[in-house]
């Protein structure tokens, strides 16, 4: 007869062999999963990602990848040989280590299947002015859970930050007053939800202000870097202080919507602005929308593959005309299967109201030839039209400011610039011209004029280009 603590300690003993044996399973298969995405980030990822070390326990691992950026060469290093070429420099490129540290296994503060809280591993000086701004702080932490159901959701923060930088040698100090982020995401299947709040920074107090700051997504993957639904975010106000005045700009929506249809993307991207400013000068109901349409789901999946391949390779060369037609043949079969549809690019709606009225503008541009682009021709593969109506007020004013940059030569050749009278004179000259030219029709208080571009012909306002209206 056994002991009645025995039963008890053999299920203890046998729980947590399953336990320690789940924990190293679960540990192998997140690493077998990390190194072959990185063995596969090429097509998904424009720089180059390497594993640099994976270091698997029992219950816990660690790892660390390097991320490197390429920021092209720096402007101050480029020259001029003797014929008046740029001589660039070789292209600055900024290594980023990610630090990952990993729970795997059963745990006692949540049922999932394991943990990672990825951090920036900083060395050196960007190391010291990090500490600087957050202290012994992590700058930004991204906490991923892989659930036991397959769905993966995690957390990202900034902590929230008040603090005086010190001055290089006689520069003033900064001031930055940062409200930190918080953003959350959750991913089910091919579906991904999630949200970011970043409530505002002050830097040197007043000098540059950006207002709560919130974004939205509700995208689902259906093809490799290709994801449809919306992104919506909000600004509240930006503002900046310069030597030229100020500068602002208040409620601020900039909105996404991708669908696809039978194989072909729709794509709408729509900013709204209630107010501009720029010192005494307001303008409101700032709009643009833009659409791209008929674009080949799977082309252009191939394209983004193709094109993040080709720029891992390159990282680090200097961007010349070899690398430029290399990058060419690298995407070119992508693009004729997407020229193939033949997709359009159209402006819906450009418009704002200004203390002289409300502008509008509208214009599209379709390639109209075939998947050879080989005998691309602008003149018959691109098909174009644009319309603008404004009041005849603003159309005065920029040929105003136009004029007033006009100089002629004094009596004894130095530039002179025009009186008031003579830039009045040659602003309503430049648009009696236009007029009379058949580029701009006025009615009233509205001007307005309509371009289009069919079979490499031009024609404004129904004319073609240089016919003189009757």
């Amino acid at each position: 007869m056994s002991h009645p603590i025995v039963k008890p300690l053999a299920g203890l003993v046998i729980t947590a062999a399953l336990g320690v044996g789940l924990s190293w399973v679960i540990g192998r298969k997140i690493e077998a999963e990390i190194r072959a995405s990185i063995a596969e980030a090429p097509d998904h990822y424009p720089y180059p990602v390497r594993l640099l070390r994976y270091e698997r326990g029992l219950f816990s691992s660690v790892a660390e990848t390097e991320h490197r950026y390429d920021l092209g060469p720096d402007p101050g290093a480029i020259t001029v040989d003797d014929d008046g070429q740029a001589v660039l420099p070789p292209n600055r490129i900024v290594p980023l280590t990610l630090l990952h540290r990993i729970s795997h296994g059963p745990r006692l503060d949540g049922l999932r299947l394991a943990r990672v809280i990825n951090t920036v591993k900083l060395d050196g000086d960007l190391q010291d002015r990090a500490r600087r701004l957050f202290g012994d702080a992590e700058p930004v932490q991204l906490t991923v859970d892989l659930g036991i159901g397959g769905g993966i959701s995690g957390e990202l923060l900034s902590p929230a930050v008040d603090a005086r930088l010190p001055g290089d040698g006689e520069a003033a100090g900064r001031h930055v007053q940062w409200s930190g982020i918080r953003g959350r995401f959750d991913i089910s299947g091919d579906h991904v939800v999630g949200s970011l709040d970043a409530p505002g920074l002050d830097l040197d107090d007043g000098v540059m202000v950006m207002g709560p700051v919130a974004v939205k997504t509700d995208l689902t993957l259906i093809a490799d870097g290709v994801l449809i639904g919306r992104v919506g975010s909000s600004f509240a106000s930006f503002s900046f202080k310069g030597p030229a005045g100020v500068a602002a700009m208040s409620d601020i929506h900039l909105d996404a919507d991708t669908a696809d249809s039978d194989g072909q993307l729709k794509s709408t991207t729509t900013m709204a602005i209630r107010e501009l400013r720029f010192n005494d000068t307001r303008v409101s109901d700032a709009q643009l929308r833009m659409v791209f349409d008929r674009f080949d789901t799977q082309a252009m999946s191939d394209l983004s593959r193709a094109i993040n391949r080709f720029s891992a390779q390159q990282i680090g060369k200097p961007a010349d005309n070899a690398q430029v037609q290399q990058m060419l043949a690298a995407i070119k079969p992508s693009l004729a299967a997407a020229a193939a549809d033949q997709p359009i690019f159209a402006i819906e709606d450009l418009s704002f109201t200004a203390p002289q009225g409300k502008l509008q503008f509208s214009g599209k541009v379709q390639y109209v030839g075939d998947a050879n682009l080989d005998d691309f021709a602008i003149g018959t593969d691109v098909a174009a039209d644009a319309k603008l109506d404004t009041p005849v007020a603003l159309i005065d004013l920029l040929l105003t400011l136009q004029a007033a940059k006009a100089v002629v030569p004094g009596a004894n050749g130095e530039p002179v610039h025009l009186s008031p009278e003579q830039i009045a004179a040659l602003a309503r000259n430049n648009r009696d011209g236009a007029v009379a030219k058949g580029m701009l029709v006025v009615e009233g208080d509205r001007a307005s004029t309509a371009v289009q571009f069919r079979d490499g012909a031009l024609t404004v306002n129904g004319k073609p280009l240089g016919a003189t209206p009757p």
